[in-house]
């Protein structure tokens, strides 16, 4: 299974930066898209917010860490409590908007206030299967247990899934990515 792991991977005072912006952000319902506007496939918040410098480090640090950038989308996430989102890919070559189909690789950022005051929100990643019927072997995969600080980079096509968030409910207490 093909992943990377990069903890430390923003200058701590830019990832703060980022955690403060995080809670003066409008946040929406994560249900963006047909396949997720089930309350049992996600819940979750979602923004496309995100400032024009914070994307440009954290660009700057992809292309200096991991190289290969012909592009990028970014969407926040808000993880509060009992929000989770089931096993899924982010490309799917069956669907009409190209940005969708064209994803190559899926990158997952984590900010959240330190000491972590939430449990759960483990990143799920499944190996491929080639098994008639099915997306994903759902008895191989890593789980990754979340990092302030830390980048997640795998192929768009592997399915994964955020394990249900447990926290107070307090904005400041939540999993952001």
């Amino acid at each position: 299974m093909e992943y990377k792991i990069l903890t430390n991977f923003l200058d701590k005072e830019i990832n703060e930066d980022i955690l403060k912006c995080m809670f003066s952000l409008k946040w929406i319902d994560g249900k963006i898209r047909s396949r997720s506007k089930d309350d049992t496939i996600r819940t979750s918040k979602v923004s496309f917010a995100i400032r024009e410098d914070f994307k440009k480090e954290i660009l700057k640090n992809i292309k200096e860490k991991i190289q290969r950038v012909n592009g990028s989308e970014f969407q926040l996430t808000m993880n509060s409590n009992g929000d989770f989102y089931k096993p899924h890919p982010d490309t799917d070559k069956k669907v009409k908007i190209p940005k969708i189909r064209q994803r190559k690789f899926t990158l997952v950022y984590y900010v959240f206030s330190e000491p972590k005051e939430f449990t759960g929100g483990d990143l799920i990643i499944y190996e491929k299967t080639n098994e008639e019927g099915k997306d994903y072997n759902e008895n191989n995969f890593i789980k990754i247990t979340p990092e302030n600080n830390m980048l997640i980079m795998f192929p768009s096509e592997y399915w994964h899934e955020v394990k249900t968030v447990n926290n107070d409910g307090n904005l400041t207490n939540n999993r952001f990515t």
